[in-house]
């Protein structure tokens, strides 16, 4: 296992700079995990001299910032009027059973 550390944020933690750097700061973060554990989200918020609160809302808001651990991989599909209007739903499901995996939900395998 590879050894992993703390991003620096000492340049997100000036003044204003604080709950927007805590975004970037969740991302870095999640690059490095590949999710962001409570404990992280706590050191992310003492760092940045942000509450807790803020901290888990960044990470519950932006759907690219995940809490708990995902797959090795990501299917992802347009869920906008169109794409629903071309089939979408329709061509989700076939790949999921081809592929022998459910929406949002992790494979058996774990990837």
């Amino acid at each position: 296992m590879r050894q992993w550390r703390w991003p620096s944020v000492e340049p997100l933690a000036r003044g204003a700079m604080r709950r927007r750097g805590c975004c970037r700061c969740c991302a870095k973060t999640q690059e490095q995990l590949g999710f962001l554990p409570a404990i992280a989200l706590q050191r992310i918020s003492d760092e940045l001299g942000v509450s807790i609160a803020t901290a888990r809302g960044v990470a519950a808001f932006y759907s690219f910032l995940y809490t708990e651990p995902q797959g090795a991989y990501r299917l992802l599909f347009s869920d906008n009027v169109t794409d629903r209007m071309h089939g979408s739903a329709v061509r989700m499901r076939e790949m999921g059973e081809r592929l022998w995996v459910e929406p949002g939900k992790i494979s058996e395998d774990g990837s």
